[in-house]
């Protein structure tokens, strides 16, 4: 009988207030060049609708766009910065946590 072993993949669920300081890193090129941003750059997070069974959560660039959740690519990394709050800041040490199609956000 041949034995299989089950590797578990550490899933991460984070939940993130709007107006939540991150950094994004891993942009792709082609998103990098269609809304004019870096490779790394310092996001917050927002929902867009109130709207029921939409997809809402995204990140807000500092040059105004905005970019829904599931239009993140699987790998990309994300740090947060400070709580939405604006009272707390979020260390999570030098590990950055990818982004993975578990990871992100349904529509509520």
């Amino acid at each position: 009988m041949e034995l299989l072993t089950l590797h578990q993949k550490r899933v991460l669920a984070v939940c993130v207030p709007p107006g939540t300081s991150l950094l994004l890193r891993d942009i792709p090129e082609d998103l990098q060049n269609r809304i004019g941003v870096n490779p790394i750059e310092h996001v917050t997070f927002t929902q867009i609708t109130a709207v029921a069974n939409r997809y809402r959560d995204a990140v807000r660039f500092l040059n105004g766009h905005r970019l829904l959740l599931q239009d993140l690519r699987e790998g990309q990394r994300v740090r947060v910065l400070q709580g939405g709050s604006g009272h707390e800041t979020v260390a999570l040490g030098e590990d950055w946590e990818p982004v993975t199609a578990t990871s992100q956000t349904s529509a509520a």
